[in-house]
This record gives C-alpha cells, structure tokens and sequence, in this order.
C-alpha cells in the first residue's frame, strides 16, 4: 500500500499532464534531495551550550580573606604606616564589606596621626579618628584565575557618620600607602576551577575525553558585586549532549541485582550526608537550624523507606541525583554562614567547597541530557575540601550510634536502656540443652522449655540478657497483665520526657493517650513474635522497621543502637516517645508554626502522621483534613485514639486473637 504523500505527489503529477514514468523520475529525484538534505544537517557539528558556573564569595567569606591578608594586627586592624615613632601613624581597623554601583566598599574605622619629626620629637602633630569607605574595582587575571582588587575612590566620615574632606597634609600623607596596602588582596580562583574540573569528571556518566574537551573551554566570564557579595563567572562550553548516558533513565522494574546496586549508591550518599552533617560540629546552631538540618535528613531516609515500602520496590533511578541536590539547597547556606563565622577552614577550601557545589547544582538544572550522577569518588572528593585534603574521608554506612549526630540533631543523652546482651536476628527455642531454660511466671502454654540462643551467634558473642526478654513474652492467659505492662511503661517513658514548663506540660494526658494509640497501631502492643522454635523481633513488611514502636533503622540511623531497638521493647519505646515528641515540640507547638494553635484531635492525627511520614507530613496532613481525603493510616490512627480516648483497651485483646 502506497503512503499517502506518494498519492498525493501522483494526483498532483495527473492533474498536470505528467505520464507515470516522468511521476517516478520526478519523485525519485526529490527523495535523493530531501535524503541529501538530511545528510547536510545532521553531519553538521551541533552548536556549544555556554554554560555559566558561578563562584560566589559573600562578604562574610570575603571579609575573612581581608582580615587574613590585610588586617592581621590585633583587634583586626592594619597598621599601616608608624614612622617616626609614631609621629606618623595610620592604622585601619574592623573592615566591614558591601556593594556600591557595582564597586566593592570597604568601610573601616581610621585612625591618623601626622607631625613634622625634628630632633627626636614631632612638631604641629595633627590626629583624626573617623571611618573611611574605600570604593574598588574587581578584576580576574589570566592565565591564574587570580581575583584582584583595585582602589578607585576614598571618602572619609567623621565619627559622628557626617562626611568630611581631610586635611590636605594628612590627605598627601595617607592616599598613596592605604591605596597600596589594600591593593594587595588576591584571591586565587584556581582550586575552585580545578575542584570544578575534578568533579565534573566524578559526576557524569560521559567518556573522560568529551569532558576533558569541555574543560579546555573554560574562561572567566563576566563578574559583578551585587547586594551579597562578589559573583564571577565561568564560562563552558558544552558539547554533545542530546543522548542521555546509558543506565541514566531505567523504564522496566528493577532486578534484584539492580535494586541492591541502587541501595549501595544511596547509601553512599546517606553516609554522605551524616558525615557533613557531622562537619556542623563546630556551629553555634539556632535551634531553628538545628530542626532545618533534621528535616533534611530525614525527608531523603523517609523518601527512601516509602520507595522500599511498595510491593515491587522501583525507586526512580535519578533519586540519590534528586536528593544531593534538595540537600545542597538546604545545607549550603548554613556552611556559607557557619564555616566563615567559626573559622575552622581555611578560606579558600570553603570557597572551593561551595564552587564545586553550586557549579554541580547549575551543570543539573541542564536536565536528563547532561547526565550527572553521584559517585561515591565525587562525593569524597567533596567531603574530603572540609575535612582538609590529607584527612581520611570515610563513607560507611554503619548502624552504629553517632552520639555526635545526636547532639548536632539537637536530641538529649541517647535514652536509657536495660540491655545488656547482643542478639542475632532470631533466638532459637530448639530443646539442645536445659542450661538456660527460661521459665516465664506467665506459665506460656507455647512451651517455653528452653530459651538458647542460635550456636552460630553463640559463638561469636555472649548470651542476651533473657530475663530481661522474659517478660515482654504474651500468650493468650497473660494478655491482661502484658498490657499493663506495656501501657505502664509507655506512661511512664511520657512522664519522664515531658519537660516541666513545656508547651507538652499542659498535654501530658493527651501525649500519653498519643502514644498508646501509635503503639496500638504500630504493633497492636508486640514487640516479640514466634515462628515455630523461633523468636525474633517484630519486623514491618519491608523488613526495616522494628519493635513495638516500629523504629525504622534506615531512618532513625545513627541516632539509637540497633541492638537495644530490637531486644530491649522499653528502649524500643523510649526511642519512639524521643521521635514524637520532638516532632510535636520542632514543627507542630513551635510558637513560629502556623500549626502552633492547633485543636487537640487536629494536634494529635498530625502528630501521628510525622511520626508516620517524617516532618513534611505536617502541612501534607492538613492538606488532606481540608480535602476530606485522608490516608488508610490516617483513619486507622484516629480508630486507635478514639479508642485509647475512650479508655476501650479491652479490643487490643483481638490483637492476641482473643
């Protein structure tokens, strides 16, 4: 069957008279032109995208420049001229940076003092106090990348703020010596390009000699003091990227292999980020810091855990992509403010620091065709510009408590706990022996004649701690004094982590009542199961929640110690009191929050669905309440409460198949 354009050029050709041998020759001849045209175009070179890579240093980072080349006397001042015995004296102090017209002004307090020396003393001495504002022009020079200043103006204010004209002999004296003095601040761009250059090769998929293609294209582009600080511009070319890199988009459900490959690449980044986080040690945090660094952490693990949830795990492919970036968006303005202001690094490595983030958040906004991905190489090499350039930079992805995580995180002493053991994943009830027989006072009908931990763990560690263990074990004659048990426990935890005086202080009952029906719904009150000869925690479907609170480890990583949330439930429920409540305190009765005057049910279904889904789930939940569209969990938490409200504990014996 002919295509219709053939018919149409066919129809054309009869209207005009043409035969059908002149119709092929014809229709033969503009298949050859148009062919000859497709060739033209597409063996043409595809045009260079000039993409513009910013360095910025904000005035706090170059006032810190300043004052390590230029004001490095005491107090930060710069003496710069004592002749004479100090006849002759100029000395600059407190150097304060901003913007005027596209010139850097410096302002500084002056302090002169000018007189004629003559046989040992100094005659008609004239001194002046006041504060200049010294206007400069910013240039880059090559082939060094070597950021220069030049001094264009000075003006001079009184103490008082008024402007003044100096003295013509002070005015000769000065001009020429503070001029030049100020003159000498350098800033060498270099490691900022060359950190560019290096991670350009870590984070994309491309064969290094494209890269290194693009790199020889780079050159200083246009620079510009705007209200913040110093901006100059890199300029690149980059050619060649229509076609994403292969393994770049993935379209078909992930293979076992592929999706333990995709676990390793983020926790790469995981590990990552609580490294950086850690760099925060030394910041004067604001509390409101603190909850922002929290946040971002937990809204990359929580993404990760809803992707693990599905039944057929698909995590998008560019995820760890996507959340270096949200993550450097966060983060990088509390570096900028912090490192400077703590002085724990040098200059140039922060300048080098955020260059080489802020040019890989410029070189993403380019889309799927430029194909950045995080390496594991890329993101040492990063961590490694803070930790300082010989420091050993580990990526481990280690389930260890970080008490110095916590306390960056804001949270108190890691909670207490009973624990003394170390357990594998399952202890087993196999009769081998009567050594350790575990008899419970609840008389369990399963048969607890022998309670021995598995010979493979055996011998690599000591025994868990099996009384402790011993009576969080319920069986159908024990359901009522296991309840109080548990419900005792978690009152108790509450009353014990309410701080007097808190906003939580006058929302004791309603905390307590919050609690109960988030362990109800968590793990109908369980922390223990059975499968045949062999007990073990309780475990979420996706295998990475654990205990009666179901604390997900990948979350909650380096933040509690594993072994106690597994084996030991009142830890287990300490860990997840700690959670709420600082969910409630940081983002829901913070006086900034607009949720801070929230009614008391409104109050506690938002609670549990942070708990549930992290920080971001506060203003997802309102959302919802508005729309009347809430989740399964959302009902089910408000059967629990209602139910914990109204004191009808008696249905969580179903929960024991009663």
């Amino acid at each position: 069957m002919r295509p219709k354009f053939y018919d149409f050029f066919l129809c054309s050709g009869r209207q005009h008279g043409h035969g059908p041998g002149e119709l092929t020759s014809m229709w033969r001849l503009l298949l050859r032109l148009i062919t000859f045209l497709l060739l033209v175009s597409s063996s043409h070179p595809a045009a260079a995208e000039t993409v513009v890579l910013p360095i910025s240093l904000d005035f706090p980072l170059l006032r810190s420049f300043a004052l390590s080349q230029l004001f490095t006397g005491p107090g930060r001042s710069a003496e710069i001229i004592n002749a004479y015995d100090g006849c002759q004296y100029l000395e600059l102090r407190d150097p304060q940076f901003r913007s005027e017209n596209n010139f850097l002004l410096i302002n500084a307090k002056i302090s002169i003092k000018g007189g004629i020396p003559a046989s040992g003393t100094c005659g008609m001495p004239i001194v002046w106090e006041g504060y200049v504002d010294i206007l400069q022009k910013i240039t880059v020079r090559m082939p060094n990348w070597e950021l220069r200043v030049e001094t264009v103006d000075s003006r001079y204010r009184n103490l008082d703020g008024k402007q003044t004209v100096l003295n013509e002999f002070l005015w000769n004296l000065i001009k020429d010596r503070m001029h030049r003095h100020l003159d000498q601040m350098s800033i060498s761009l270099r490691p900022s390009v060359h950190e560019i250059a290096s991670l350009l090769h870590l984070f994309t998929a491309y064969e290094p000699g494209r890269i290194d293609s693009w790199l020889r294209s780079l050159r200083p582009g246009a620079i510009r003091v705007t209200p913040n600080g110093i901006r100059a511009e890199v300029l690149m070319d980059i050619k060649g990227t229509a076609v994403a890199p292969a393994g770049n988009l993935v379209e078909k459900p992930l293979t076992q292999e592929e999706l333990e490959r995709f676990l390793r690449s983020w926790e790469e980044f995981d590990a990552f980020l609580a490294n950086q986080i850690r760099s925060m040690a030394a910041f004067s945090l604001s509390d409101e810091e603190r909850s922002e660094v929290l946040q971002t952490l937990l809204q990359t693990r929580y993404q990760l855990a809803g992707e693990l949830t599905a039944a057929q795990p698909q995590p998008r492919a560019d995820m760890v992509r996507r959340q270096f970036v949200m993550t450097w968006s966060r983060l990088a303005p509390l570096f900028r403010k912090h490192l400077i202001l703590e002085g724990t690094v040098s200059p140039l490595s922060i300048l080098a620091y955020l260059s080489a983030g802020d040019a890989l958040m410029v070189l993403d906004r380019l889309g799927p065709s430029f194909g950045m991905e995080v390496s594991r190489d890329g993101l040492i090499r990063l961590a490694r510009l803070l930790a300082g350039e010989r420091a050993p930079v580990e990526l481990s992805y280690s389930y260890e408590i970080d008490p110095e995580l916590r306390r960056i995180m804001g949270f108190g002493p890691e909670p207490v706990s009973d624990w003394t053991g170390v357990a594998g994943e399952v202890i087993s009830l196999e009769g081998l022996g009567r050594s350790l027989e575990l008899k419970t006072d609840w008389q369990n009908p399963i048969n607890w004649l022998d309670l021995l931990i598995s010979p493979a763990y055996a011998a690599e560690s000591a025994p868990p701690d099996l009384q402790a263990i011993k009576k969080w074990l319920v069986n159908t004659e024990n359901v009522d004094d296991y309840l109080q048990l548990v419900r005792s426990t978690l009152k108790t935890a509450c009353e014990q982590a309410i701080v007097p005086g808190s906003a939580l202080a006058s929302r004791r009952e309603l905390f307590i009542r919050l609690m109960d029906a988030t362990a109800w719904l968590e793990s109908c009150f369980q922390h223990f199961t059975r499968n045949r000869d062999k007990l073990t925690y309780v475990r979420s479907s996706n295998n990475t929640s654990v205990g009666l609170m179901q604390i997900n480890e990948r979350i909650w990583r380096g933040l509690y110690r594993i072994e106690a949330l597994r084996w030991d439930p009142a830890y287990n429920i300490r860990a997840g009191i700690e959670i709420m409540q600082t969910y409630l305190n940081r983002y829901v009765l913070n006086q900034q929050s607009h949720a801070a005057q929230l009614d008391d049910d409104t109050l506690v279904r938002v609670a549990y669905a942070m708990y549930n889904g992290g920080p971001g789930q506060l203003k997802a939940f309102l959302a919802r309440q508005r729309s009347q569209s809430y989740y399964l969990s959302d009902r089910l938490f408000w059967e629990k409460y209602s139910w914990s409200k109204a004191g009808d504990f008696g249905k969580l014996r179903q929960c024991f198949g009663d």
